[in-house]
Formats: structure tokens, C-alpha cells, sequence
């Protein structure tokens, strides 16, 4: 009663107790152990609000580095904070709710299990409720890394999402330069749907991946003697009318943030030549189905799933969590330019959802590559066999215009007596790649003699007659000139002339149209003002004829007063004479 009409409780005495009243939800869990220089999810759920409730939320760990998130799920935007913690918010209805992330990172050192607790506090019952009134901790951790290729667009990497459901995720970016700035985005069909900014580590909290309406899912499996069904599978089927989706996990390098030495300028030309005998299709090499296709070394060099669990335990034995990692198609030096993606997805939802490397535009250009071959059989072997021949006409070994002096450079013996410490050597840093050495072979010069035209067959002489001449034509072309300036001018004013000319003419319509306003407004008026006179003169009537009811009513007042007082006269003269006598 109160909720609903809160200026009742102001006619109670207990109505300042209200400022005293307080009013939390507890909701414990367990985190497990994790190794150093990772990152991992506490706890995750979505909170509903049935009204209008002002809440904070506190969280109660032994990890320094754990922090809380807050995000609308219907907006996408992230609630305040105040010193990385959550500020005190009106917590409304909405379709969504609010996701509660509580994420972690460890440095140097591994981490061991331990307990939580999220507290939220406000003024009053119900508070913000948990699906299912309980905070999920089992988590479906994905690790990918790959190297960094510096390229026109800055693009870090490109991954594609495939969702057979809705799925909650959370999505964190760490490179192995610590000072760059990179940009995560989210694309839907190329469209931005969120992002988030960060030097060298950078957190997206919360976003759900909607299901591809295009799919049909059709749900089969085999059946027990109780009719059960065990061991569903699942199959998608095309839906034209369904709105397709196509999410992508994209990460841009900003503000040319991360410079690289020369021996990692070095292992970039290796992966762009890596990536170049990819896109090969035709080569001596047996073809491969494309789902066969190994991926970009640069882009998907480690998968690993990691599945964290933490499930319901009893007393002190609670289930720490499972960490299961998938075995990953190549590996990462960590000591060339490189990044980790983390992936965190439900436990439940880890088949629900794939992650992989985007190779739609490479895949394109293959597909351009084969449909060129089918127009034009033996097209790339025409190809390959017209350059390599030009290439053995044209070519020819480069020549040196300045012998080289080798040169014996001789440096005194270390003493073994002279104990130094050898400092490393820092490779200066650069955005562009160092220039590479001069080839050994090169083209050799064009010919230009046979495409040189002379312009007179026989030489020509300025003789006087000569320079008349060329005095005549460039009098010619001066008097051209003139004349077309001379027409510029005429037409420059014709066109002045003109625009004065319409400005005249919208002043005048403008004058007209105002004059126009005004009459329309005098005969709309017209009327008003004569039911506005008959009014006031009926006022003025009514006025006069209450006047004048009030004075005749005074007058006959005045006249019954005259005639009483003769008798009241009479009647005392009666009086006096009877006392005479």
C-alpha cells in the first residue's frame, strides 16, 4: 500500500523511520584456482526488477583485482561508476534485466580457490532477483591467440560468432605490448552494436549474441524404452522470411600504437608470405576441401577451451573448477607481437555457440580464383607460364656502379680478466618496415628510341619574317582572350541582374503574402468583435437593470418606514391626554 501511494505514509508516526530502514540479498559462491597472467569470470547472472528499487551492489572477495559490471541489457550501456565501483542506481522494469559480471585478473603470481559473496543493498523489499535465484559460476572459457600483421586498416583480427541460441557472453583482449590502444567492436552485418576501449588490456563486460532467426533448429535423437530422448541432435535448416545475422569480434590498433622492431618486421613478411601461399588455389600441391583449409597462422594460431566450474558443494568441499583445454592447431611465440582473445560463455551454452577465425574474404577470393578457371580452363597455368617467360627475357643480373671494398676491421682481444656485464641490445622501434636489400636481378632498361617522336623534320629558323609571325598569333590569341573575358563580364552582370531581380520579386511576395496575413486576420477578427460588443452591451444592460431593482427596492424600503411613524405619534398623543384627566 505504502509502494504504491507513498504520500500515505507521511499520516504515520512511523514514517521517519523510513531513513533507518534498510533492506539486502546475499548471494554466495566459490571461484577456483587459476595460473598466473590469466583472466577469468567470478560469477555472472541477470538480475530482473518488478518496480522501481535503488540499489547498490558490493561484492566480497580476497581477489584485489576483482571488479564488478553492471550493464542494461536492453540499452547495452553499463551502469556508473565511482572508483571502479559500482554507483547506487534506480533500478527499473525492463524486457532484458541487468547483467551482473564479476571478473579477475592474475598478474604474476596463480591464484588460488576461494569464496564470494555479492551483497545487494536498498530501501526496500523485493530488490533486484537473479534467473533461477542463483548466480551462475560455470563458465566455457575460449582462448585464442594470434600474431599481429600491421595493415592498411589497422585491423587486429576478425572473428566470426555462430550462435544456434541466445548466448551471454563476455569478451576480454590482451595484446603483448602493454601501451597499445586498441579498439573491440561487436559488428552485426558491419553494423556496431558495442564497443570498448583500452590500453593493452580492455574488458567487454556483457553481450548477448541473438540466434540466427534464418536457421530452423530441428531437434532429433534416439529414444529409450521409457520414451525418453537421449542424445538430441541438431540440425539447422534455411528460413528466407527469418532476419539473418552475421556477428563479428573485430579489434583495430589505434592512433598507430604499436611500432615494431626489425626481427619482427621480419616474422611479419613470413606470415604475409604465408598468408599469400594460401590464397594459392591452383598450385602443384593437392587441393583441399574448405572445411579442411588450415587457418591463418597470423589470425588462429591457438584455441583453447577451458571450461570453468564451480558448482553446488556441501560444507567446505565445493567442486573447484574443471579446466579442460582443447588440443590447439599451432602455437604462439610469445616473444614476437602477438594477442589472446578470451571468449566466456555459459556451461550450458558451449555447444550452442562457435567461434572462429572470419575468412569470408579470403574464402571470396578463392572462389573468384576457381570461377575464373571454370570460365577459362588452364587459365592459371596460361598465367603462370606467360610471366615466367617474360621473366626470362627481361630479367638480368644487377650491376654495381661502385666496387665494393671489402674491408677487414680488426678488434683487440677481450681480456679474460676484464669482467663486463653484457647489457641487451634494444632494437629501435618503427611503423614502417626497414627497406629491403637491392635484388640481384633486375629488369632490364626499356628501350625508349623507337617511341620517340621529333616534333620538325628539318630544323626551323626565327628569321623576321619568322617572328611576325608568332608576333600575329599570339596578337591573334590575345584578341581571343579578350573577347571571351569581355563576355564573362557581360554575363557576370546579365546574372547580377538577375538575382537582383528575383530578390526584388520575393520581397514583393513576401510583402504581398504579410498584407494577405493581416486582411484574413481583420475579417476573422470582424466577427469576434461584434459578439464581443453584443456581449458586453447584454453585461451592461444587466448591470443597469440590477441597479435599478436595487434601488427601487431601497426606495419601498424607505417609503414603509414613513407610513409607521404618523401612527406611533398618534398613539402617544392618546397617551398624554389620558393622564390629564
Amino acid at each position: 500500500m505504502l509502494i504504491s501511494e507513498p504520500g500515505l505514509s507521511e499520516q504515520f508516526s512511523f514514517s521517519r523511520d523510513e531513513w533507518n530502514k534498510i533492506a539486502y540479498n546475499d548471494y554466495n559462491g566459490a571461484y577456483g584456482d587459476h595460473p598466473a597472467n590469466s583472466w577469468f569470470v567470478v560469477f555472472r547472472a541477470i538480475f530482473q526488477s518488478e518496480n522501481l528499487v535503488t540499489a547498490l551492489p558490493k561484492v566480497y572477495c580476497s581477489i584485489p583485482t576483482c571488479q564488478l559490471s553492471v550493464i542494461d541489457n536492453d540499452t547495452g550501456e553499463e551502469l556508473p561508476k565511482i572508483f571502479q565501483k559500482v554507483a547506487p542506481y534506480v533500478y527499473k522494469k525492463n524486457d532484458k534485466g541487468y547483467t551482473f559480471v564479476a571478473h579477475a585478473r592474475t598478474i604474476d603470481f596463480p591464484l588460488a580457490g576461494g569464496k564470494f559473496r555479492l551483497r545487494l543493498i536498498g530501501d526496500f523489499n523485493p530488490l533486484p532477483w537473479p534467473n533461477n535465484d542463483m548466480l551462475i559460476t560455470d563458465f566455457d572459457l575460449r582462448e585464442l591467440k594470434g600474431y599481429y600483421i600491421p595493415n592498411e586498416k589497422s585491423i587486429l583480427f576478425r572473428y566470426s560468432v555462430k550462435p544456434t541460441s541466445d548466448i551471454l557472453s563476455s569478451i576480454q583482449v590482451s595484446t603483448s605490448k602493454p601501451n597499445v590502444y586498441i579498439k573491440l567492436q561487436v559488428l552485426n552485418n558491419e553494423v556496431e552494436e558495442a564497443s570498448s576501449i583500452g590500453k593493452g588490456f580492455l574488458v567487454l563486460p556483457s553481450f548477448i549474441f541473438g540466434k540466427d532467426e534464418s536457421l530452423k533448429r530441428a531437434r532429433s535423437g534416439s529414444k529409450d524404452k521409457k520414451g525418453s530422448v537421449k542424445s538430441p541432435v541438431h540440425t539447422a535448416e534455411p528460413d528466407e522470411n527469418g532476419p539473418k545475422v552475421n556477428y563479428i569480434i573485430q579489434a583495430i590498433v589505434l592512433q598507430n600504437s604499436w611500432p615494431l622492431s626489425a626481427s619482427d618486421w621480419k616474422h611479419v613478411e613470413t606470415l604475409k608470405a604465408q598468408q599469400m601461399e594460401e590464397l594459392k588455389v591452383f598450385t602443384n600441391r593437392p587441393q583441399s576441401s574448405k572445411s579442411s583449409v588450415s587457418p591463418s597462422p597470423a589470425a588462429s594460431t591457438t584455441s583453447l577451451g577451458a571450461k570453468q566450474s564451480a558448482g553446488k558443494k556441501s560444507g567446505r568441499d565445493r567442486s573447484k573448477e574443471k579446466v579442460t583445454s582443447k588440443p590447439s592447431s599451432a602455437k604462439v611465440n610469445e616473444e614476437k607481437p602477438h594477442y589472446v582473445l578470451r571468449f566466456v560463455a555459459n556451461g550450458d551454452d558451449s555447444s550452442n555457440v562457435k567461434v572462429e577465425v572470419d575468412t569470408s574474404r579470403r574464402d571470396q577470393i578463392r572462389s573468384i580464383k576457381q570461377a575464373w578457371e571454370q570460365a577459362q580452363p588452364g587459365r592459371a597455368a596460361k598465367a603462370a607460364e606467360s610471366r615466367q617467360k617474360f621473366l626470362d627475357e627481361n630479367l638480368v643480373r644487377r650491376i654495381e656502379d661502385e666496387e665494393v671494398v671489402e674491408t677487414v676491421e680488426v678488434t683487440p682481444s677481450p681480456n679474460p680478466d676484464d669482467r663486463e656485464i653484457q647489457t641487451p641490445i634494444i632494437e629501435p622501434l618503427s611503423l614502417e618496415p626497414p627497406p629491403r636489400p637491392p635484388p640481384t636481378m633486375i629488369l632490364k632498361p626499356i628501350d625508349k628510341e623507337p617511341y620517340m617522336v621529333e616534333c620538325y623534320s628539318s630544323p626551323r629558323v626565327i628569321d623576321d619574317e619568322e617572328r611576325e609571325r608568332l608576333l600575329n598569333d599570339r596578337m591573334v590569341e590575345l584578341s581571343e582572350w579578350r573577347l571571351h573575358r569581355k563576355q564573362v563580364r557581360q554575363w557576370r552582370r546579365e546574372q547580377s541582374q538577375e538575382r537582383n531581380r528575383l530578390r526584388d520579386e520575393q520581397i514583393e511576395d513576401c510583402e504581398r503574402l504579410q498584407e494577405g496575413v493581416l486582411n484574413a486576420r481583420k475579417i476573422a477578427d470582424e466577427p469576434r468583435e461584434m459578439v464581443r460588443q453584443r456581449m458586453l452591451e447584454a453585461e451592461r444592460l444587466r448591470q443597469e437593470a440590477l441597479q435599478a431593482l436595487e434601488n427601487e427596492t431601497k426606495d419601498d424600503a424607505k417609503g414603509k418606514k414613513g407610513k409607521k411613524s404618523p401612527k406611533g405619534s398618534a398613539k402617544g398623543k392618546k397617551g398624554s391626554g389620558k393622564g390629564k384627566k
